[in-house]
C-alpha cells in the first residue's frame, strides 16, 4: 500500500528571500546548519550565519562592489558557502555558483563569460565565525522582482553548460511553491542534504528549508554509510535527494536493517526517472515515509507538476500533474513547457533551446496517462535505433530493475556497423545471478531488439558532481570492454 503525496500548486503569495535575511526570527539561536563537510561536527545557529553573512556583505561593500556586480563562489558543500551566498544577496551582489571540481581553465572561461569581480574559494573567503557580535548589522539592498538574485550553471546533461540568470521575482515563487507542501511546512524539520548547492536541486533543496526555518543536515558528498548513520544520529525528517542516491542507499542492506530510520516521514526525489522497483524498496526500509517524485530544470525550477485539479491519487512513478502557471506540450515525445516563470536569460548568447513561440524545449521524453498525470522517461539524446528501432534506454532499464536481483540499470546505445546502434547494460546485484540467465529474462519481457547484448556486474555506478549516474564514463568503460576505437 503506498502513501500518495500532493503538493499545492497555486500562485502564492511571494516568499521574499530578503525579508527572510531581515526577520528577526532568523537571527535566534535555534539550531540552522550541523555541518558535515568539515574533519570535525560544526553546529551553526541561524543568528551565526545571519551575523557571519552580514559581516560578508559588509566585506564585499568595502571591495567597493556595487549591486548586480558578480562574484564567483568555487566551494563545495558548507558553512561558508551558505554565508557568502546569503551575504552575496544581502548587498545585492550576484554570485555566480560554480562546480570546484571544474578545471582552472574552465573555472576561468565561467568568470570571464560572467564578468565576475572576484572569485572565493577556500583560500579566499573572508569568512569570519569567530569575531561576531551579537548582533551584526549592514544596509539591506532593495531589489527589483527583475532583478538577478544569482547565476546557476547547468549540468551540461543535454549540450554545454549555460550561465542561467535566476532573478528575485523567479526564484522567490519556485521557493514560495516549493514551501507550500504541508508536509514541509513544519518548522522543527531536519532536512538532510548532500546534492551539491551550486547546483539547482542541491540549492532549491537548501532554500525550501531556509523558507521554513528548518534545520539542514548538510554533506560536502554523498557517501552511503555515513549518510545513513547521520538520520539516526540526527533524527532526520527530510531527504532531498536523487534517484541513484536511493539505490545505493539500499544496497547497505544490513547497516539499514539495524539502523532507525523511522524519523524520516518525506523523501523528495529529483532529476531523474525513479523505478517502480526503487520506489518497492524505498518503502520497504523508510515505511513512514511519504516518496514524492519531482521534475524541474534550471530554467523552469523544480515544481513544474504537483497534484490533480479533481483530488487523484498520484501514481507513485508520476511527477505529477502539470502546474496551472505553465503551459504544456509533447513533440515528438519530447516535453515543451512556457510560462511567465521560464527562465530565458543567460549569461551569453547561446543556444537555449527556446522556440520562436517562447516554448522551451527540454530534451527529455514524457509520456501523459488518461488521467493527465506526467511521467518522465529520460533524457531524448539517450534514444539511438537498433536495426531501424527505437530504443529507449529507460523502458529497458526498468525491465533490468524489475527483477529482484537487479539494484540498478544503465542501459548504453554502443555504435555497430550492421545495426547502427546495439544495447549494452551495466547492472548492480543485491543477489546472484549469472549474465546470461538476466539476458534471456529481458528476452521475455520485451522486444528482442531492445534487450542487452551484454551485461556487466559493478558493485556500484559512477556519479557525476551532481550525484546523477555517469552515462559518458559508463560509455567508456563498455568501450574499453569491446576493444572499440575511442
Amino acid at each position: 500500500m503506498y502513501k500518495y503525496f500532493s503538493i499545492n500548486i497555486f500562485v502564492l503569495p511571494t516568499s521574499n528571500i530578503i525579508k527572510k535575511l531581515t526577520d528577526r526570527k532568523y537571527s535566534t539561536n535555534k539550531f540552522f546548519l550541523i555541518d558535515l563537510s568539515k574533519k570535525e561536527l560544526a553546529y551553526y545557529s541561524y543568528k551565526k550565519i545571519n551575523n557571519a553573512s552580514t559581516i560578508f556583505a559588509k566585506k564585499l561593500i568595502q571591495q567597493k562592489l556595487k549591486p548586480k556586480d558578480k562574484i564567483a563562489i568555487v566551494l563545495e558543500n558548507s558553512a561558508e558557502f551558505i554565508v557568502m551566498l546569503l551575504g552575496a544577496i544581502k548587498c545585492g551582489v550576484v554570485p555566480v555558483l560554480i562546480n570546484p571540481k571544474l578545471s582552472s581553465v574552465q573555472i576561468e572561461n565561467i568568470m570571464r563569460e560572467s564578468n565576475c569581480k572576484i572569485v572565493f574559494d577556500f583560500k579566499n573567503s573572508f569568512v569570519d565565525f569567530e569575531n561576531l557580535l551579537e548582533q551584526e548589522e549592514c544596509e539591506i539592498y532593495n531589489p527589483l522582482p527583475s532583478d538577478p538574485i544569482f547565476v546557476l550553471y547547468t549540468s551540461g546533461s543535454s549540450g554545454l553548460p549555460k550561465g542561467t540568470i535566476i532573478s528575485h521575482k523567479n526564484y522567490n515563487h519556485m521557493i514560495s511553491q516549493s514551501s507550500s507542501t504541508n508536509s514541509i511546512k513544519n518548522n522543527k524539520y531536519v532536512s538532510l542534504i548532500s546534492s551539491p548547492l551550486f547546483h539547482a536541486n542541491g540549492l532549491n533543496s537548501f532554500f525550501t528549508s531556509y523558507n521554513n526555518y528548518s534545520t539542514v543536515v548538510l554533506f560536502s558528498k554523498f557517501e552511503a554509510t555515513s549518510y545513513i548513520k547521520a538520520i539516526e544520529k540526527f533524527k532526520v525528517d527530510c531527504l532531498f535527494c536523487v534517484p541513484s542516491v536511493l539505490s545505493m542507499l539500499l544496497r547497505e542492506e544490513q547497516l539499514l536493517k539495524k539502523t532507525n530510520l523511522s524519523s524520516v516521514n518525506l523523501i523528495i526525489s529529483a532529476s531523474s526517472d525513479i523505478s517502480q522497483t526503487l520506489i518497492d524498496n524505498v518503502y520497504k526500509y523508510f515505511p513512514h515515509a511519504e516518496l514524492f517524485n519531482t521534475y524541474g530544470s534550471t530554467e523552469t525550477g523544480m515544481l513544474l507538476f504537483g497534484h490533480h485539479p479533481a483530488g487523484l491519487p498520484r501514481p507513485p512513478r508520476s511527477v505529477g500533474y502539470p502546474n496551472k502557471n505553465f503551459q504544456f506540450r509533447i513533440v515528438d515525445g519530447i516535453l515543451e513547457v512556457n510560462g511567465p516563470l521560464l527562465i530565458k536569460e543567460y549569461t551569453k548568447d547561446k543556444d537555449t533551446n527556446i522556440k520562436e513561440d517562447g516554448f522551451f524545449v527540454t530534451n527529455d521524453l514524457f509520456e501523459i496517462d488518461n488521467n493527465g498525470f506526467y511521467y518522465f522517461l529520460g533524457q531524448a539524446d539517450d534514444m539511438f535505433k537498433c536495426g531501424g528501432y527505437r530504443v529507449y534506454p529507460r523502458s529497458v532499464e526498468n525491465i533490468l530493475e524489475e527483477h529482484p536481483a537487479v539494484t540498478s540499470a544503465v542501459v548504453l546505445g554502443i555504435p555497430d556497423d550492421v545495426k547502427g546502434y546495439k544495447p549494452y547494460a551495466f547492472v548492480t546485484l543485491c543477489k546472484n545471478i549469472t549474465e546470461e540467465e538476466l539476458k534471456e529474462y529481458t528476452l521475455k519481457a520485451g522486444p528482442a531488439y531492445q534487450h542487452p547484448r551484454r551485461i556487466w556486474f559493478v558493485n556500484s555506478m559512477p556519479l557525476t558532481d551532481t550525484n546523477k549516474i555517469d552515462r559518458k564514463e559508463l560509455m567508456k568503460r563498455a568501450i574499453e570492454e569491446l576493444n572499440l576505437p575511442h
